[in-house]
């Protein structure tokens, strides 16, 4: 998986931007946010125009009955905001967005795939959405750990956790969000046949990935897959982010 190192972090490496990063402009609109956030005087004074402008959005697209998926966990004290008699963070915003997103397959849904899953917040909400899902989490091993944490302290019901994807299983759904526009095309498109490979027939396959992604989306190589729906994703934080739906076909 792709890994951002900050500028500080870049510096003391003697690390420099390779031409690809310098070009796609991805790396400096990380730069960007990482300065807004270290030297805000508040790191809330830096998100709460973010709010202001995603929560609009998310009124505007999201089904009030959508909205509970939205609620944040105290654990680990993240950055809330008060929000119809619950507490919600720009992530969790994201998140119920994402899960309205694909409510028409969870509700038929057995098993879900995630590949990078972050901190596990996102699989934490499926979790709450849809109790029975079988969900496993494809990462690296120290993201592992911290999802492992995060989880046996957040989730109500287990999560399988695994370097890879497990060989002799196969998935309704498999979400990547953030996570290919990271790596090299050659190890994207390796991805995109292995998750082939795992996607059962009618599966879906969800994808939220920069539209200047380090590896060019446009050289990906898709599997004939059919494509369900594609947009902008809409939060103002995320506004160079795409989002696809495929369907893998029956056939």
């Amino acid at each position: 998986m792709g890994q951002y190192w900050d500028p500080i972090e870049r510096e003391k490496r003697s690390m420099s931007l390779t031409p690809q990063m310098r070009r796609d402009g991805l790396t400096h609109h990380m730069d960007t946010t990482y300065q807004a956030m270290r030297h805000s005087t508040s790191p809330i004074e830096s998100i709460d125009g973010q709010y202001e402008i995603d929560l609009q959005t998310f009124f505007r697209i999201v089904p009030m009955a959508h909205w509970s998926c939205a609620e944040e966990h105290p654990f680990g004290a993240p950055l809330t905001i008060d929000f119809d008699s619950m507490q919600v963070s720009l992530s969790t915003i994201e998140f119920a967005y994402i899960v309205w997103r694909l409510k028409r397959w969870l509700t038929r849904a057995s098993s879900l795939l995630e590949i990078g899953g972050g901190y596990g917040g996102l699989t934490r909400i499926l979790r709450k959405y849809s109790p029975s899902l079988d969900i496993t989490i494809v990462d690296l091993a120290p993201m592992l750990a911290i999802q492992q944490y995060y989880l046996q302290h957040t989730a109500e019901h287990a999560v399988w956790l695994s370097l890879s994807i497990p060989a002799d299983q196969s998935y309704d759904l498999i979400v990547a969000t953030r996570v290919l526009c990271e790596l090299d095309l050659s190890d994207t498109n390796d991805y995109l046949t292995e998750i082939n490979d795992h996607l059962k027939p009618g599966g879906i396959f969800y994808c939220v990935y920069h539209e200047r992604c380090i590896n060019n989306h446009e050289e990906w190589i898709i599997p004939q897959w059919d494509l369900v729906d594609e947009r902008k994703f809409p939060f103002q934080i995320h506004k160079h982010w795409l989002e696809k739906i495929w369907m893998k076909p029956l056939r």
